[in-house]
């Protein structure tokens, strides 16, 4: 497998697992009534959040992560792979604290 081949089956496996992280997590927030607003209010804010903001902030954080070298990448291929790398990882520890809040708001558990 050369690595055109490599990068590209790396992507496709980041971008179809975020593309699955990414409603469960606005769900997830638009739903926990972690403060007084609305529930549509708090979908709006969740998908701004995850859709916007995190996806453009990736991007950024992929210019600098992409500077570390690695022979097997240009840097173009490298900023790609961070870029949804990043994108990947934080909507996973995004769906991890969701949910972590989601039980303990059901068990009545006090987050603050």
């Amino acid at each position: 497998m050369d690595n055109s081949e490599l990068l590209k089956s790396q992507l496709k496996k980041f971008a179809v697992r975020s593309a699955i992280f990414i409603p469960i997590n606005i769900f997830l927030f638009a739903v926990v009534p972690l403060d007084g607003r609305l529930m549509s209010e708090r979908f709006f804010v969740a998908t701004k959040m995850y859709l916007v903001s995190w996806i453009i902030f990736s991007f950024i954080l992929g210019l600098l992560i992409a500077i570390i070298p690695y022979k097997k990448f240009s840097y173009k291929q490298r900023y790609l792979r961070s870029s949804i790398g990043t994108v990947y990882v934080g909507n996973f520890i995004m769906l991890i604290m969701t949910s972590i809040a989601t039980i303990l708001i059901i068990l009545n558990f006090s987050i603050l």
